[in-house]
């Protein structure tokens, strides 16, 4: 979680307001405002990105320019403000026209982000229920779309008698071809005890800045690749391709061997040190792991295929043997225990020999959440989930999406129970206190 600071009531200038729309008059600011989006539909086709991924990100960076939209109140009542804040958005499903809600923590770096958010979108895509990924921090706002129709104004929150929340609600609507432009209309929630209208026009005009900057980014993008803005993007580097899960060259990319290989480089060094040299082996792990936690052990030997597509949480630990073919990102959350001679493989090839046989590879997310203790000989198929607080009992293969707190185990991997407090009375041997006594 970001940090915060408390807000100097003494000399706030919107102290009175405040105190005016949390005591008396509890009121929501709510404004809709259309918004050009052609420079942002000409930039995402020249360079291949997703539209609403390219959108939230925009919008996030508008957000947390803007510090009465990160304001918060502590459990001791203070009012505090974030150091930034997350987009918390919504994945729709078409087959039963539900949705669910989703979060990718925030970079600045657009490609950084964009990597994170799309890689969350296609590892939750077919996760049912409100919340489809588990840990959503505190510092979070809400955007989300209405891709059917092109409203005038919106409306989405109730207090039911107590105090608004006060991290805004973004919802975006249909865009239409108007005149020269293409628009889309937007629409703002937020509490008026810490925003009023200003703040509501600062971001709508931000929001536009940002868009109508991405015709120069465009056109630069177009001069690089010789193709015109708007033309829709098809020669994506493999890496490009394989971060975006799409088809890629992987045995014959010249940028990608070269990336193998210093990856290995590193992890043949790390192999070789002495098991007392640990400070020599965390460095290693430092430079070749894309993010960790503050704790966190390898055992060597270890194995992996790019190293900066690999997340690991607080308390990570994995015996022996260990290998991860990260083409796609594998995230691992806190507590995580992989025993021996465990695989986390997010490569894929196609069934047909004819273009398994040209070097044709794809690669899909892996994501382990919290409190996972995985057994030996363990193999992690490419797209799989596994949730929170989940035993993966040793030589499963596992294909398919594990729910959280389950024990599951087979091939293919398959859950056999859950788990229960009765679980907690239970000895190592399997046997409870009482089995012991009789």
């Amino acid at each position: 979680m970001t940090s915060y600071q408390k807000i100097d009531m003494e000399t706030w200038a919107r102290r009175e307001h405040y105190q005016y729309y949390t005591e008396k008059l509890k009121v929501e600011c709510n404004m809709t405002a259309l918004i050009d989006v052609k420079n942002l539909l000409d930039f995402c086709h020249s360079c291949g990105y997703k539209f609403y991924a390219s959108l939230i990100y925009l919008v996030t960076k508008v957000v947390n320019r803007i510090e009465n939209f990160r304001m918060f109140r502590d459990a001791d009542g203070h009012l505090c403000v974030w150091e930034q804040v997350v987009p918390n958005y919504t994945i729709f499903h078409e087959d039963d026209k539900t949705f669910s809600d989703c979060w990718t923590d925030y970079s600045s770096d657009f490609d950084t982000f964009y990597r994170d958010i799309i890689t969350d979108m296609q590892t939750y895509k077919d996760k049912k229920g409100i919340k489809a990924k588990a840990g959503q921090p505190a510092n979070f706002y809400c955007i989300s779309g209405v891709p059917w129709t092109s409203f005038t104004a919106f409306g989405s929150r109730t207090t039911n008698g107590s105090d608004p929340a006060f991290f805004p609600i973004i919802t975006m609507g249909k865009y239409e071809k108007n005149g020269d432009k293409i628009t889309m209309p937007v629409n703002l929630l937020i509490a008026h005890a810490v925003a009023d209208g200003y703040h509501a026009g600062l971001f709508f005009q931000y929001l536009q800045e940002e868009l109508d900057g991405l015709q120069e980014a465009a056109e630069k993008q177009s001069e690089m690749t010789g193709m015109q803005v708007g033309e829709e993007k098809t020669n994506m580097t493999e890496k490009e391709k394989m971060l975006n899960q799409m088809l890629y060259d992987a045995n014959y990319d010249g940028a990608l061997k070269a990336e193998r290989i210093h990856a290995k480089e590193l992890c043949h060094q790390y192999n070789q040190l002495h098991p007392a040299q640990e400070e020599e082996q965390r460095e290693i792990l430092l430079q070749l792991l894309g993010k960790t936690g503050e704790n966190f052990c390898i055992t060597a030997p270890f194995w992996c295929d790019y190293g900066y597509n690999i997340v690991l949480g607080e308390n990570f630990y994995s015996n022996h043997n260990m290998v991860i073919l990260d083409c796609a990102k594998v995230t691992f959350g806190d507590n995580v225990f992989v025993a021996p001679n465990c695989g986390f493989y997010t490569a894929g090839h196609p069934i047909d020999l004819e273009r398994r046989n040209q070097g044709l590879e794809y690669a899909y997310p892996i994501t382990v959440g919290n409190n996972v203790w995985i057994g030996a000989g363990v193999q992690v198929m490419p797209g799989v989930t596994i949730g929170d607080n989940v035993v993966i009992g040793g030589g499963s293969v596992v294909v398919k999406d594990i729910p959280s707190d389950s024990v599951a185990v087979g091939n293919p991997c398959k859950v056999v129970r859950k788990i229960t407090e009765a679980d907690r009375k239970t000895c190592w041997d399997r046997k409870t206190k009482d089995e012991k006594r009789s």
